[in-house]
C-alpha cells in the first residue's frame, strides 16, 4: 500500500475510468513533500479504508489490480504537479540559501568578535599605560627639566598605542563590512535586520571612539602645549560616545562592558 512519512514515500495520484464498484485507475508515484516525482505503475483500485496519524504519516488502503501504465494520466499529473514542484523547490532552495547565508554571517561575526576582543585587549593595555603616565605627570612639578623628561617618557610609553589601535580598527572595519553585506542581502527577516542595524551603529561608535583615542595617543607621543589642551575634550567626547553605545546595547538586551 502507498505510504508517506512527512510527505516522502509513495502515493496514488489521478483518477480515471470510474467503475460502478467505485474502482478507478490511478498511478502510484514516488513523492517528495507530497509532490509526485516518479511514476511506479498504474492500477485499478477500490478504496477500502484509510489509516492516518497526521503528525507523522498517512496511509491509504485499497483493493488493487495492476494495469498498463496510463501515460495520459502520468502526463496530466506532470503537467499539474511539475509547476507546483518547481515552486515548492524554488521556495525551499531560497530558504536554504537564506539559512546558509545567515549561518555564514554568524560564523564570520563570531570569528571577528574574537579577533576584535584580542586586538582590543592589546590596545587597551597600552592605552592605559600611556594615559596613566600622563595623568600622574600632571600632578608633578612642571619645571622645564621635568617637562623634557615627561615628553621622553610619554613618547616611549605612547608610541606603540597608535599601531595597536590601527589593528583594532581594522578588525572593527571587518565587522562593519560583514554587517553591511548581511543587511544588503535578503537573508535577514525584519527583526534581525533591525537588530543588526543597531549592532552596526554600535560598532560605528566604537570605531569613532578608537579613532579619538588614537588621536590622544599620537598627541601624547609628541607632547606639546596644544596637545595638552586638546586631550581633555577628547576624553569627554569618548565618555559621551561610550554612554551612547551602552544605551544602544541595552536596546537589544545586551550588557555594556
Amino acid at each position: 500500500m502507498p505510504y508517506t512519512l512527512n510527505g516522502f514515500g509513495t502515493r496514488y495520484y489521478g483518477k480515471r475510468e470510474l467503475a460502478e464498484d467505485a474502482s478507478y485507475i490511478t498511478t502510484l508515484w514516488i513523492t517528495g513533500l507530497y509532490g509526485p516525482i516518479l511514476p511506479l505503475g498504474s492500477y485499478r483500485v477500490r478504496p477500502v479504508g484509510q489509516g492516518s496519524n497526521y503528525v507523522v504519516h498517512r496511509s491509504q488502503n485499497y483493493q488493487v489490480a495492476k494495469v498498463p501504465l496510463c501515460w495520459e494520466q502520468v502526463w496530466h499529473v506532470y503537467m499539474i504537479g511539475a509547476p507546483i514542484l518547481l515552486i515548492i523547490g524554488g521556495f525551499a532552495w531560497s530558504e536554504v540559501k537564506k539559512d546558509r547565508a545567515k549561518e555564514s554571517m554568524h560564523a564570520h561575526m563570531q570569528t571577528t568578535v574574537n579577533e576584535i576582543d584580542a586586538a582590543q585587549s592589546a590596545a587597551e593595555k597600552l592605552e592605559t599605560d600611556c594615559l596613566q603616565l600622563f595623568k600622574a605627570a600632571r600632578q608633578k612639578d612642571k619645571s622645564s627639566d621635568n617637562r623634557a623628561s615627561l615628553r621622553n617618557d610619554l613618547h616611549d610609553r605612547c608610541a606603540p598605542v597608535a599601531a595597536a589601535i590601527d589593528v583594532y580598527l581594522a578588525k572593527v572595519g571587518k565587522m562593519q563590512a560583514i554587517l553591511g553585506e548581511g543587511l544588503a542581502g535578503k537573508a535577514l527577516d525584519e527583526d534581525e535586520r533591525s537588530y543588526y542595524t543597531t549592532y552596526r551603529s554600535i560598532w560605528n561608535i566604537r570605531s569613532h571612539e578608537a579613532s579619538e583615542t588614537r588621536q590622544i595617543a599620537v598627541c601624547l607621543e609628541n607632547f606639546s602645549s596644544d596637545c595638552y589642551a586638546g586631550v581633555s575634550p577628547l576624553i569627554e567626547a569618548i565618555d559621551k560616545e561610550d554612554k551612547q553605545a551602552c544605551s544602544l546595547l541595552a536596546s537589544v538586551n545586551q550588557k555594556c562592558e
